[in-house]
């Protein structure tokens, strides 16, 4: 009997895993088919790009420690969002980067299914309450909204197997299993993500005591293993906290990120609705106003998070988790969905401002948005508990009360969606009065608008009177289990409808858009970098159709972002998306686009800028037209060629205290930067200007650079790369301090006679954190070997 009954719940598994699988892949079959490649916001910006050079790297037997084109130079492997550390990176070092890349999407989809459905069924649901909660959380917009947003998928799709892991430790007191538990844990700790991690120690202590006093197991114990279990985990994980945490601490977010900006993408209270009614503001994969209208009424154009629908279906059945005597768990996840959306609201949920305020580290935290991926975890869960108990309902005809109240919550939804679709004008003043479009809208646009709302509510509506249809069949005959077998069809159903056009893909060549600054700059060796300046008020990019991917494209021929490191093309005064670029540089470079031409370029000399891309006319000496883009675009991209930009590493014997703020003393006419140098750190003017010397290189490495230095007075070498921790110079074989010079960059003191000048990137930080990983690994692997042994003795 016991073999019989573990053969028919591994075959029930198996069978489970197969229609996840079947699910994920429908959700994302164009790129499955080979149709294209992902493409859409930071997949092109950010992570494809930063893929393809990293993983070249990799292979050429070169740890990517340091990233020389971007910024002037910043870390590559110690920034989470960069994923280097994590492990889908196995699949880059195993498989061509495009079919990685589709890969690791589509593998973390099912892997975030999979967990959920193994922790619906340790959490004690049916294998239908299990896979609808999997469905639920792997296809809902706010999870499928994270396939263009990898930084938050690769945190995200571990956390149902972290939480599986520790309810298995509960059940078993498994050493295993709470390993698996730190292991899993470790993973979003790797990918930079402390509100997934925030959650999983959160929704695992929910659901640790709430079964525990169901059946009167001791807590304490348990919730101390589990705190074990996070130690682990974060030394696990010291390898990139350390990294991470060093390259945090001269960022942007050192102390913090500006109330404002903190603030952006919260989530506007009208679209709440948008939880149960799909596509409430179009498809955000297009152009056209009448298709997706969430561009007049969105800040920057898209929400964080593009799509927020869990479904009418879902949402009756956490209904009826709740419904008659809800037990703690049912009550603890439904409190943190609610709180967890009114944090998403920002300032317009009143939460978010105090947590701002008042919680250390959390000031650091953007985009009040990504909560709600905290509360579609929980929400899973209770529709997962919910579907359970229906089904316990409708088996047994004693809770023919209970379920007449779910019905009559289902009828409502269904009467309430049904007259928004059908009552006469009511859907162009809810597109104006509520979803916030302008009252000026051309008419017909407003009317296709209206058009395709009337379906949104449409579909909403007759999803919930079918549900309560099937609920009521079953009185006359229907079984049980068909209901259940036709639920989980129709949510599946209508939640791979609502994503399905969320992630999508671009024919391979997308990729091989050939920037001109790639002919206009030496690539063979850093010698030269780029500056684009930012985009302009009423910037348009000219598209040839309807799809958003002709504004990326243009990101591909203006090497915006990280688009340029597939081509190896330097830049300056980038300023990084994820403001983890240092401080003092991200200020300048918020600073440039409002400055003249003639500061621009003095600028741009001293960051040794040889190609100036900009969307506006730049009158300078020094700034030569080479040419312009103008077919593209609502404003031509002009390129200029800078004849006066200073060598990468150079030499001057006259070092000026730095004083003063940054741009004014920069830019100021009477200083000359070839004949002296601002220096950090010393007491008054020194050396004098006029003397001579050479720099001549000899090999640049990423994190190795070897100068040849020929000097014929003391003086200073200045190297035009960002000054950094970490990074360390020796002359001659013999350690020598490093100086901030001009405020950016880096600067070594230098005798009379000829040397041999050396930076190397070997920061502490690497090397500690990965002692504390072995470390922790080490003791993991003790702590589980003396277990068995015991459970052998």
């Amino acid at each position: 009997m016991g073999v019989s009954s573990q053969l028919r719940s591994a075959a029930g598994r198996l069978i489970a895993l197969l229609c996840l699988a079947l699910a994920v892949a429908l959700l994302f079959y164009p790129a499955l088919l080979g149709e294209g490649l992902f493409y859409f916001r930071d997949v092109s910006l950010n992570h494809y790009p930063t893929r393809v050079y990293s993983s070249a790297e990799i292979r050429a037997g070169h740890f990517p420690f340091w990233n020389p084109f971007l910024s002037g130079g910043v870390p590559l492997a110690a920034n989470p969002n960069n994923l280097i550390l994590h492990p889908i990176t196995l699949l880059f070092l195993l498989l061509p980067v495009g079919m990685a890349f589709t890969a690791s999407v589509v593998l973390q989809f099912l892997l975030a299914a999979w967990g959920m459905y193994l922790l619906a069924e340790e959490e004690g649901m049916r294998r239908e309450a299990a896979g609808l909660a999997a469905l639920v959380y792997a296809l809902s917009g706010p999870l499928a909204s994270c396939g263009s947003l990898l930084n938050l998928l690769s945190s995200w799709a571990w956390v149902p197997l972290a939480l599986f892991a520790l309810a298995r430790h509960r059940r078993r007191g498994s050493r295993s299993s709470l390993i698996g538990y730190s292991a899993a844990m470790a993973v979003p700790i790797i990918a930079g993500d402390p509100v997934a991690v925030g959650t999983t120690i959160l929704i695992g202590a929910i659901l640790t005591v709430s079964r525990d006093r169901a059946e009167g197991h001791s807590t304490l114990r348990h919730l101390r293993a589990a705190g074990g279990g996070v130690l682990l985990a974060c030394g696990l994980s010291l390898v990139a906290i350390l990294p991470a945490r060093e390259m945090v601490s001269v960022s942007s977010r050192a102390h913090g990120i500006p109330y404002e900006d903190a603030l952006s993408w919260s989530v506007p209270v009208p679209r709440l609705l948008e939880f149960f009614v799909p596509a409430l503001y179009g498809d955000p994969t297009t152009l056209n106003p009448s298709s997706y209208w969430g561009g007049m009424v969105f800040e920057k154009g898209y929400p964080f998070l593009l799509s927020l629908y869990v479904g009418i279906v879902p949402g009756l059945l956490a209904w009826a988790a709740l419904v008659r005597r809800p037990a703690r768990r049912e009550t603890a996840l439904a409190a943190v969905v609610f709180f967890m959306v009114l944090v998403s609201l920002g300032s317009a949920g009143r939460v978010y401002p105090l947590l701002y305020r008042a919680v250390p580290l959390f000031s650091s935290l953007r985009y009040p948005s990504r909560f709600v991926l905290c509360g579609s975890l929980a929400f899973a869960l209770l529709c997962g508990l919910g579907m359970h108990r229906l089904q316990e309902s409708l088996e047994h005809p004693a809770g023919d009360a209970w379920t007449r109240r779910v019905i009559g919550a289902g009828l409502l939804a269904a009467t309430l969606a049904l007259a928004m679709a059908f009552f006469p004008g009511a859907l162009p003043r809810f597109a104006v009065k509520v979803l916030g479009l302008p009252s000026s809208l051309d008419p017909r646009t407003l009317s296709a608008i209206a058009s395709a709302l009337k379906g949104s509510f449409l579909r909403c509506g007759l999803l919930a009177a079918g549900f309560c249809a099937l609920i009521a069949a079953v009185r006359r005959g229907l079984r049980p289990s068909w209901v259940a077998a036709m639920v989980l069809l129709a949510v599946g159903g209508d939640l791979l409808a609502a994503s399905l056009r969320l992630n999508p893909v671009v024919p391979s060549t997308f990729y091989e858009a050939h920037p001109p600054a790639a002919d206009l700059v030496e690539r063979s060796r850093l010698e030269q970098r780029v500056y684009l300046e930012g985009r302009p008020p009423g910037f348009a990019v000219m598209a040839g159709s309807d799809s958003a991917w002709w504004g990326y494209y243009w990101d591909q021929v203006s090497c915006r972002v990280a688009t340029c490191l597939p081509w190896r093309i330097p830049m300056a005064y980038d300023r990084s998306t994820d403001l983890l670029s240092t401080g003092r540089y991200d200020d300048l470079s918020r600073e440039m686009p409002r400055l003249g031409a003639g500061e621009v370029r003095r600028l741009c000399d001293l960051a040794s800028v040889g190609l100036v891309l900009a969307y506006r006319d730049l009158e300078d000496a020094s700034l030569k037209l080479e040419g312009r883009l103008t077919r593209q675009t609502s404003v031509p991209l002009r390129l200029y060629r800078n004849l006066g930009a200073l060598p990468r590493a150079y030499f001057v014997s006259h070092a000026i205290q730095e004083r003063g703020g940054v741009v004014e003393s920069l830019t100021r006419e009477h200083w000359d930067p070839r004949s002296s140098v601002l220096l950090e750190g010393i007491d008054g003017d020194r050396g004098v200007s006029g003397r001579e010397g050479d720099v001549e290189w000899v090999a640049d490495r990423g994190e190795l650079l070897e100068l040849r230095v020929a000097a014929s007075d003391r003086g200073w070498v200045v190297l035009t790369d960002n000054d950094y921790p970490g990074w360390t110079a020796e002359l001659d074989g013999r350690r020598v301090p490093i100086l901030r010079a001009n405020f950016l960059f880096r600067a070594v003191e230098v005798s009379p006679g000829g040397h041999r000048l050396t930076f190397r990137y070997s920061p502490r930080s690497w090397w500690l954190g990965g002692a504390g990983t072995i470390g922790s690994m080490a003791l993991a692997g003790f702590w589980m070997l003396r277990g068995a042994r015991r459970g052998g003795a």
